[in-house]
């Protein structure tokens, strides 16, 4: 069994899931971008049922990249809880 990480990075404008070997090295990257909308100058607003889409997107993606390099998702990878200061 293969030792992968799956983070997934939520920024303002797009979702990302990016898959770690056990060196760091990046096996699979999926990204989606999101549309921000502005109701007033100064305002940004997003639609968090979009964002959790877009999330699954690139998970979705992600695990379809490491069953091409020979990778079982659901064997070899696992979660990466994180959080930023």
């Amino acid at each position: 069994m293969a030792a992968l990480v799956a983070a997934i990075d939520q920024g303002t404008s797009s979702s990302r899931v990016l898959v770690f070997d056990a060196k760091g090295a990046v096996v699979a990257v999926s990204q989606v971008e999101l549309p921000i909308r502005a109701p007033q100058s100064g305002w940004a607003d997003q639609d968090p049922q979009q964002i959790l889409a877009t999330v699954h997107t690139c998970l979705d993606d992600a695990c379809q990249q490491l069953e091409r390099k020979g990778y079982s998702p659901q064997q070899d990878v696992k979660g990466a809880p994180s959080s930023m200061p």
